[in-house]
């Protein structure tokens, strides 16, 4: 670089080609090969704000505190040229744009050097930006030195999508995936539940319906004390059944019917109990994707807020405002399906039990 080399690195969205930022023979050579028009000005990167200041005209304390709100990050802004900066670098116009990067190997790479570092896209003019290594030795050659790296949208992860989000959105996906955690225990106790409980009625109706005397079953119920389902239902029916039939003067009709309100009130508690908490699962299942959605539209909302106040938009610009956004709306679509399937689900095997 300080004998007027070229390199090609990895930056945000692509490889870029660069030098340094004050050397013009350079910067010839960085247009010569893309055959990119001299008046077009090329971008500056920088690790810090250090690296330059030399580059452009004195700014405010404000307006310096202004721009660390989006530094380190993916935006280029058009800050007015000093007169250290080579007509070539700056084109026509009088302002340089300049970045600080978030590009975790370009700004090792100027710190390394301790200098910012001209950067434009590893490509000729008007081709498609070149976004691997390997693409740049192909294309270049020896007239550029390429070093090895990924660029930003090749290191996106969810992890990092989820670590380097807005507030708002972190906020809407722990939401989401606490809630998510309490349907899969639900659902992972309700499952349990069920299964119990059809065990229990297939073991009664086999007692039941095998001619065994029905006072033994009720006084094994009774010392058992565990009695659930069809086998609750029968015990407080038989119950009823044995105080009626102890009162003097009471009708068989009235017996009967006094034990058939037992059992239907004892009935509708062990649906009770077995439907418990289900409302949850329904809950989550409409409301998580709304959920999602809205960190989904805050996210938007706030890359393009990002990118109104850019200098320029490219895809390194947008694509990790828009990426976090969808995770969002992802988390709430992990929610919400294994709720309504679950639900779905838990409401047959209910009914099931609930018509033996």
């Amino acid at each position: 670089l300080r004998a007027g080399g070229v390199i090609a690195y990895s930056t945000e969205s692509c490889f870029g080609l660069g030098c340094l930022p004050e050397d013009a023979r350079a910067i010839r050579r960085v247009l010569a090969v893309k055959a990119r028009p001299n008046h077009k000005g090329l971008i500056v990167i920088a690790a810090d704000v250090s690296q330059i200041r030399h580059l452009v005209k004195p700014l405010s304390p404000a307006q310096w505190a202004e721009l660390g709100r989006y530094w380190p990050g993916p935006y280029t802004f058009l800050l007015p040229a000093s007169h250290k900066v080579p007509p070539a670098l700056r084109g026509r116009h009088a302002q340089l744009a300049v970045r600080i990067t978030a590009h975790g190997e370009a700004a090792a790479l100027c710190r390394a050097l301790g200098t910012a570092l001209v950067s434009t896209s590893a490509n000729r003019a008007g081709q498609r930006s070149l976004k691997t290594a390997r693409a740049c030795r192909q294309a270049f050659g020896e007239r550029v030195l390429t070093l090895p790296g990924r660029n930003i949208v090749q290191q996106i992860s969810i992890f990092s999508l989820v670590m380097n989000a807005s507030l708002v959105v972190q906020l809407v996906m722990a939401g989401l995936a606490l809630v998510s955690v309490l349907s899969w225990a639900l659902i992972f106790n309700k499952i349990s539940v069920l299964r119990a409980a059809r065990r229990h009625s297939d073991e009664f109706e086999r007692n039941f319906w095998s001619g065994a005397d029905l006072n033994r079953l009720y006084e094994d119920a009774n010392r058992r004390n565990d009695s659930v389902g069809m086998e609750r239902i029968f015990q407080s029916g038989f119950a009823e059944f044995l105080k009626l039939r102890g009162r003097s003067g009471a009708e068989l009709s009235d017996i009967m019917d006094g034990s058939r309100r037992a059992m239907r009130a004892a009935a509708q508690r062990e649906l009770d109990a077995l439907d418990s908490h289900t409302s949850f699962l329904a809950t989550v299942g409409s409301v998580s994707p709304y959920v999602g959605l809205f960190g989904t539209v805050w996210g938007i909302m706030h890359a393009f807020i990002g990118l109104g106040n850019a200098g320029q938009a490219t895809l390194s610009t947008v694509a990790p405002g828009i990426a976090e956004a969808l995770v969002a709306t992802a988390i709430g679509l992990f929610a919400a399906i294994p709720a309504v399937v679950a639900y779905n689900r838990f409401a047959t095997d209910v009914d099931r039990l609930a018509t033996r």
